[in-house]
């Protein structure tokens, strides 16, 4: 099997890849508003005794501090980082023929959009695990 036949393997149908974003997009912030009440009533209620929050207070919150924090991206400097890092990386022999295939495929692959995503449920998963080790065996 030759890395083309491998990689036509490995491709997904086109709706797969939707309800994988669709979920992904969706299901993280209410994942994250889960987290955010956890947290909220494990640390903050106890340490400033304040009221717990409920699930659903927990999402608004987080809509409103989404609403509110700057949301804009430099995608102009994330490209041209990346330019810089493949021209340093990619042999000179070689840079012409990336380049090229770059400029034909004119398309962002469809992970990268959710990358961010899985990122964020990462580090939220992380972030659970910690404060329940913390409020479990240290308070």
């Amino acid at each position: 099997m030759n890395v083309q036949d491998a990689r036509t393997a490995l491709k997904e149908p086109v709706w797969a890849k939707a309800l994988f974003m669709f979920v992904f997009a969706f299901g993280v912030p209410f994942y994250m508003a889960f987290v955010v009440e956890k947290l909220w009533n494990w640390f903050l209620a106890a340490a400033f005794r304040g009221p717990d929050v409920s699930y659903w207070q927990a999402l608004g919150l987080m809509i409103i501090i989404y609403l509110l924090k700057d949301n804009t991206v430099d995608e102009k400097a994330n490209w041209k980082r990346l330019f810089v890092i493949v021209e340093a990386c990619v042999p000179d022999e070689h840079l012409h023929s990336v380049w090229e295939t770059v400029e034909e495929s004119g398309t962002r692959p469809w992970y990268v959009l959710v990358e961010p995503q899985v990122e964020k449920a990462v580090h939220s998963t992380c972030f659970l695990g910690v404060g329940w080790a913390i409020h479990t065996f240290l308070m």
